[in-house]
């Protein structure tokens, strides 16, 4: 659903997201502050960098294994 709002930038999105993720309580405010700053650190596609931070907090913090939040990454970078 993040992705199809994403309309209007990269800027943009980083809103969306923060209501998307944050004000629904899937990430912290803390992880999501983290992101943002690796997100306009980084080349790329700012969608592609955030559904694959998400998603990587999401398994992470869901299971405490690594390899859980590397594969939940790749599923958001996929979904992105």
């Amino acid at each position: 659903m993040s992705s199809i709002a994403s309309f209007g930038g990269g800027d943009a999105y980083l809103t969306i997201a923060d209501g998307f993720f944050v004000e629904t309580g899937m990430i912290t405010d803390e992880q999501y502050s983290n992101l943002v700053i690796a997100v306009n650190v980084l080349p790329g596609s700012i969608l592609c960098k955030t559904l694959t931070g998400v998603g990587y907090y999401l398994g992470y913090s869901q299971s405490g294994l690594v390899w859980v939040g590397l594969a939940a990454a790749l599923s958001g970078f996929v979904c992105s």
